[in-house]
């Protein structure tokens, strides 16, 4: 597999936007202040319409990748004051997507980045909290939006997978067993046909709670970064763990995020991850506005902006002083949604060759 995680559509994140460790909820709280909410409303519909096209999955196609990793925010299908009620608008994002993946044989592995209440506390999370492992309604309503989701994804040939959270973070290993293992006979029950992913806890990264496979068509995933010298990359002790876990257990395991480094780092995790046992690895991110530490921070392609950019960097640091300037801010967010556009991005040449593509 060499996949490319597709993130900042369905679930909003700062890094995309270059404007800090940000969550969806802050985001989109920043932008109504400064728009108003009517305003707001339009555009965040116009993003969810126009951010991520069929141009962009040819793009992707076209690349070299032969898989997507599609990250989604629960409250796109699933609002918190009306639990249980499915969005037929959430279910219409899903299904042009995998409209496409299917008509440019490319696949899909769906993840669930934000599950009600939040897996962990970091900003990737929506909200930025713990309150899944802390609320039986919450962890309920987890296990019925999936079964929700393969029931409608069942028969769809380019589905990669299921993977059921994105980076926990829990202290009781029996908690996020218990809950794989709900959420598994869930998902069973409607859909026989797909495999289903389960990340290791504490984002991803530790395994040791682990024992014989919850599921005969599962494999594990796990996240590897070097972000700075303060946090140190543990590839080889994860690589060591689930290499364990393969040869007494036979558990699969596979690599759903790595980059956001610099090129040399990148080229020798690719090709540690290709040598292996493992079923590949999933580069992040794909598309995003440039960060001031470039070299150290790469994506694989470049969205443009213009000089009216600043204008949305302030606002969304600075939401209630910009209202005044609302209607510029508008304009700059439009902007930005043109030049998102599949056939406006610049291709990191150097970052393509590092993953061998």
């Amino acid at each position: 597999m060499k996949a490319l995680h597709l993130e900042g559509w369905l679930i909003w994140q700062g890094p995309l936007w270059n404007v800090g460790l940000r969550s969806e909820t802050e985001m989109k709280e920043r932008m109504s202040l400064t728009l108003g909410e009517d305003a707001f409303a339009g555009f965040e519909q116009k993003f969810y319409d126009e951010f991520i096209t069929e141009a962009d999955v040819i793009k992707i196609k076209s690349l070299g990748f032969n898989t997507i990793r599609l990250s989604f925010n629960h409250s796109i299908l699933e609002k918190d004051n009306r639990p249980y009620v499915y969005r037929e608008q959430g279910w219409k994002q899903l299904d042009r997507f995998l409209d496409y993946a299917e008509k440019h044989n490319i696949y899909v592995m769906l993840t669930m980045h934000s599950a009600p209440g939040g897996q962990s506390n970091l900003f990737v999370c929506d909200p930025d909290d713990t309150l899944l492992w802390e609320s039986k309604e919450n962890r309920k309503r987890t296990v019925a939006l999936w079964k929700a989701i393969a029931e409608r994804y069942r028969n769809r040939p380019y589905v990669y997978g299921y993977e059921i959270l994105n980076e926990p973070d829990v202290s009781d290993w029996k908690e996020l067993l218990g809950l794989y293992r709900e959420i598994t006979s869930a998902i069973r029950s409607v859909d026989s046909n797909h495999m289903i992913i389960y990340q290791g806890n504490k984002h991803g990264r530790k395994f040791h709670g682990f024992g014989a496979p919850l599921d005969s068509n599962a494999a594990l995933s796990y996240h590897t970064y070097k972000i700075s010298i303060f946090v140190p990359d543990i590839t080889d002790e994860i690589l060591q763990a689930l290499g364990t876990l393969n040869r007494q257990h036979g558990w699969p395991y596979i690599n759903t995020e790595f980059g956001a480094n610099d090129l040399d780092w990148t080229r020798k995790k690719r090709i540690q991850m290709e040598g292996g046992p493992g079923q590949g690895w999933t580069f992040w991110p794909y598309k995003r506005v440039p960060s001031a530490m470039q070299d150290n921070f790469r994506h694989l392609v470049e969205i443009k902006t213009g000089e009216d950019w600043e204008m949305v960097d302030r606002s969304l640091k600075w939401p209630r002083a910009m209202s005044g300037e609302k209607e510029k801010v508008a304009r700059a967010l439009l902007a930005f949604l043109d030049a998102s556009r599949a056939e406006k991005l610049v291709v990191d040449q150097e970052i393509l060759g590092a993953l061998g593509l």
